[in-house]
């Protein structure tokens, strides 16, 4: 296990409740696939309905 210093993020929840952690971040902290993370939630950030955006397929 490494031991990595505070390091603060804001994430967004997605399907299944599943939190993106930023690609500049996992690749800083050398965050691989299958990686266990230990996360503590200090705060919920609200987003007004109007502004959540949905993920819209790319055509191709």
């Amino acid at each position: 296990m490494a031991k990595v210093d505070n390091v603060e993020i804001v994430g967004r929840v997605g399907a299944n409740g599943r939190v993106v952690i930023p690609r500049d971040i996992r690749d800083l902290l050398n965050i691989e696939d299958g990686d266990f993370v230990r996360i503590v939630i200090t705060e919920v950030i609200k987003v007004p309905k109007s502004a959540k955006t949905t993920k819209k397929r790319k055509k191709k």
